[in-house]
């Protein structure tokens, strides 16, 4: 919730290229286009954008991110209240 108060955008992370999400930050485009030749992380090493991929042995398959409702509010019914009022905002 204390992130809504600052954010200027909302973007469902599993449909937006991190390179968007660059690009609306309005970095430059030698940045957010990049191969890894302009990129660098505070490490100073460089680092590519990559378009996200699931692992190819399926580890992150839905079947294994799945949760209920009933779930969430048998381990803390305060937070699947607000988990759920976010939901109708989105």
């Amino acid at each position: 919730e204390h992130i809504e108060t600052f954010a200027d955008i909302r973007f469902k992370v599993e449909e937006t290229s991190p390179r968007d999400v660059c690009r609306l930050a309005q970095f430059e485009e030698r940045l957010c286009g990049s191969d890894g030749r302009y990129h660098t992380t505070s490490s100073k090493v460089i680092q590519p954008i990559v378009e996200p991929a699931a692992p190819a042995d399926g580890h992150t398959g839905v079947e294994h991110l799945q949760a209920t409702w009933e779930a969430i509010e048998a381990l803390d019914p305060a937070l699947a209240e607000k988990m759920k009022e976010m939901t109708r905002r989105y």
